[in-house]
């Protein structure tokens, strides 16, 4: 199977959706597929959004990143949500950390 792969940061924003055209008067179908949505479904929109956090030089967290970490969570939420976009968080932590299961746990509250 042919994949493909994109980075982006972690504001990025995906294009809304359009709903509601059919209702629009005037509406008329001009081709099966026109070239910008298969552009747009081919490389702008996401079929999943994969959220990466690299935790593997820190032992613990401080509070500041652990706020940043949820604020970055919950925008990629929304962008998600908004697209129903599958959503996939990777953490790295640390091989001597002793309680992954807390460190992960702002993560797992989302």
């Amino acid at each position: 199977r042919r994949s493909r792969y994109l980075s982006f940061s972690y504001d990025m924003r995906i294009p809304p959706c359009k709903r509601g055209g059919k209702d629009a008067p005037g509406y008329r179908v001009g081709g099966i597929l026109k070239q910008r949505w298969l552009e747009k479904v081919c490389n702008t929109i996401p079929a999943v959004l994969v959220v990466c956090f690299d935790w593997s030089q820190d032992l613990s967290l401080d509070p500041t990143a652990t706020a940043q970490v949820v604020a970055q969570l919950q925008h990629a939420q929304r962008q998600a949500r908004d697209r129903e976009i599958r959503l996939l968080v990777l953490a790295v932590l640390h091989a001597s950390a002793t309680d992954p299961e807390a460190l992960c746990g702002p993560i797992r509250q989302q």
